[in-house]
C-alpha cells in the first residue's frame, strides 16, 4: 500500500534526477523505517540506514552506516526515524527532499524534526483514518 507507494516516490525521484542527493526518507517507527530500506534496497538505489544497531531489524543491517562514512557520503538515499534524525551522525548534511512515511502516526513535533534537515520540498504520506500518533503519558 502506501509504503511501496513510497517507495516507488523515491525510485522515481532519485533515478530520474528529480531531486538533490542526499534525499531523507523517514517514518517515526524503526519498522517502517526497516520496511522503507529493504523496498528501496530492491530497487538498486544506494540506501543508508542511520540508527541505533540494536533497533535495527536483521534483514537490513547490511544497510546500516554502522561507522562506514563513506557509504553516508555516497549515499543516493539516507534513511533514519523521525527522531533519529536528529542524531549527530547526519550533522553536517542537508537534504533538501524529505519524505515522511506514516507521518499521520507521527507527533506534529517529531514530524518537523527531519524537515529542519534544509528542507524544501516534504512529501508526507499517511492515511488520517489508521491510527493516531502514539503519545505515552506517566
Amino acid at each position: 500500500g502506501k509504503t511501496t507507494t513510497a517507495v516507488q516516490i523515491v525510485a522515481a525521484l532519485v533515478q530520474y534526477g528529480l531531486v538533490d542527493l542526499p534525499m531523507l526518507v523517514t517514518a517515526d517507527s524503526n519498522t517502517a523505517v526497516d520496511n522503507l530500506v529493504k523496498g528501496i534496497g530492491k530497487r538498486g538505489l544506494k540506501v543508508v540506514r542511520v540508527g541505533r544497531p540494536e533497533s535495527i531489524r536483521e534483514d537490513v543491517k547490511g544497510y546500516s552506516l554502522d561507522g562506514r562514512w563513506k557509504d553516508l557520503k555516497n549515499a543516493e538515499v539516507v534513511c533514519a526515524t523521525c527522531i533519529g534524525a536528529s542524531g549527530s551522525t547526519l550533522d553536517k548534511v542537508r537534504f533538501s527532499t524529505v519524505l515522511i512515511d506514516e507521518c499521520t502516526q507521527a507527533a506534529e513535533s517529531a514530524a518537523l524534526v527531519p524537515m529542519a534537515r534544509g528542507c524544501q520540498q516534504a512529501i508526507l504520506i499517511g492515511d488520517q483514518c489508521q491510527l493516531p500518533p502514539t503519545v505515552l503519558s506517566d
